[in-house]
């Protein structure tokens, strides 16, 4: 299996990220939704969860931004851009 950072979804509210970067340091990781939208969606970088993020490996800072380095199907990123795609259209 290739290195990966995969997220699956739990349920609505809580997810699962699965870091097999590392093969002696592989892990699983049980994410609330404000942190498995951090390590899914480019964001601002004064989250916390921004922070959060990039502390854990799953982000980088990258001009100005909190930049995911974690994958996901379509429908669970769906669940997290549609809104921010939303805002960005009524602006």
């Amino acid at each position: 299996m290739a290195a990966q950072r995969a997220t699956a979804a739990l349920d609505g509210d809580n997810f699962c990220l699965m870091d097999t970067r590392d093969e002696e340091r592989s892990r699983v990781r049980f994410l609330k939704l404000d942190q498995a939208r951090a390590a899914l969606v480019a964001g601002p970088l004064d989250r916390p969860a921004s922070k959060w993020a990039m502390d854990e490996g799953f982000a980088v800072a990258l001009d100005g931004r909190c930049i995911p380095l974690a994958t996901a199907s379509f429908e669970i990123l769906s669940q997290f851009e549609a809104p921010t795609l939303a805002s960005a259209l009524a602006a």
